[in-house]
């Protein structure tokens, strides 16, 4: 298979490693794809793919403080795109810290429209738990967050 000649090839660049990576999460190997994406991180820090895909492979380790560090560096790095922000909710819910995902979630929704977050949402894999919940947690996150905010509007705090 033409992957596994590429999980096997000595090709070292950026793209190539986290090809490599990308596919060692579809098989499982999560272990394996983190440190070909370390590799790429160290090779180019400032690549948020490589970035992002290590927060992917740190969180289906369940390493979720590690993953945690890594998306918010995806988010910064990608000056406020939208698919680090879908992986960090995801990795606070997996992590079972709503706190969290609250607080990531009034982040989205205070940088994004919810047009916006349901068209992103189908980028995502299908296998990403966000898919599963994702339009009902979001759409209950950014009414509450809505609410909130006409609540304090309507009370004069800003």
């Amino acid at each position: 298979m033409l992957a596994d000649q590429l999980i096997q090839s000595g090709n070292t660049g950026t793209r190539i490693l986290n090809l490599k990576g990308l596919i060692l999460i579809k098989k499982g190997k999560f272990k394996e794809a983190a440190r070909i994406f370390k590799n790429s991180f160290k090779m180019e820090p400032g690549n948020t793919m490589a970035t992002l895909n290590l927060g992917i492979a740190l969180s289906k380790m369940k390493k979720y403080g590690a993953a945690e560090i890594f998306f918010n560096q995806a988010i910064f790095l990608t000056k406020n795109e939208i698919l680090p922000f879908f992986w960090q909710i995801e990795n606070s819910i997996m992590a079972a810290n709503n706190e969290k995902t609250e607080y990531y979630i009034n982040r989205l929704s205070d940088i994004f429209s919810l047009k916006q977050i349901e068209a992103n949402l189908e980028t995502l894999p299908e296998d990403a738990l966000l898919v599963v919940i994702s339009h009902r947690l979001i759409g209950t996150a950014i009414s509450k967050c809505l609410k909130f905010r006409a609540e304090k509007f309507e009370t004069g705090f800003q």
